[in-house]
């Protein structure tokens, strides 16, 4: 956890002016407690940005097809990524299968071992 920052601190580091600090305070873009930010992981987060000590990165592939019809093609998705991934040396793939069109999409997902 990074350590708690002040609003000018907070600008300086966004490069932005204290005033566009203070006005994202009130519209609630940026969470202060007090007078005083959280974390410096909070304005990183902001920024959308990692923290320094996070971990290993994660891999997903993400495999979709609309309809149940098409399940064999989600399948061949599938067999053409993992040489892909495997050939670029990604490891620790999270295979994401996907079937479904629109917003009542039906989900499956699945992992490799």
């Amino acid at each position: 956890m990074g350590r708690t920052l002040t609003s000018h601190e907070v600008a300086q580091l966004l490069g932005v002016n204290i005033k566009t600090i203070q006005r994202w305070d009130r519209e609630g873009r940026l969470k202060p407690t007090g007078r005083r930010y959280d974390t410096e992981d909070q304005i990183l987060a902001f920024r959308h940005q990692r923290p320094a000590t996070t971990g290993p990165r994660k891999t997903v592939a993400y495999c979709r097809v609309s309809r149940q019809s098409q399940r064999p093609d989600l399948k061949n998705q599938r067999l053409a990524l993992e040489p892909f991934c495997t050939a670029r040396g990604l490891a620790n793939v999270e295979f994401v299968e996907e079937i479904g069109g629109g917003m009542n999409s039906s989900t499956a997902s699945d992992s490799s071992p």
